[in-house]
């Protein structure tokens, strides 16, 4: 039993240990711009909406697009509530999960 579990940790660190957090950079953006097109979205409350978004952000301005999602002083626009209601952004980055190609996305805000 023993070896077993040892065999199942050593599965599941190899899997973490290939994870990384990386900041969004045009080396990374085609593998997201692969993953938006699948139907994933960064966002689970407006998936869809979100997808969508950031879909035409990156074919109207990909510069741009990788630049908003390092808002330090919460210099972006509002954020639009499911209810149409708007609040200011708070301050913070988003990363990207990589594992070879895009495997997910996370914020950090304050």
């Amino acid at each position: 039993m023993r070896a077993d579990c040892d065999a199942q940790w050593l599965e599941i660190h190899a899997v973490i240990s290939m994870l990384t957090i990386v900041r969004a950079t045009f080396v990374h953006l085609a593998s997201y711009v692969e993953a938006l097109q699948r139907g994933w979205s960064p966002d689970n409350i407006q998936g869809e909406a979100t997808r969508l978004r950031e879909l035409k952000a990156i074919a109207r301005d990909a510069t741009t697009f990788l630049e908003s999602l390092e808002d330090l002083e919460a210099l972006g626009e509002p954020i639009t509530f499911p209810d149409g209601s708007k609040m200011p952004r708070l301050p913070g980055y988003r990363r990207w999960l990589w594992d070879g190609e895009l495997c997910g996305s996370i914020g950090f805000r304050w």
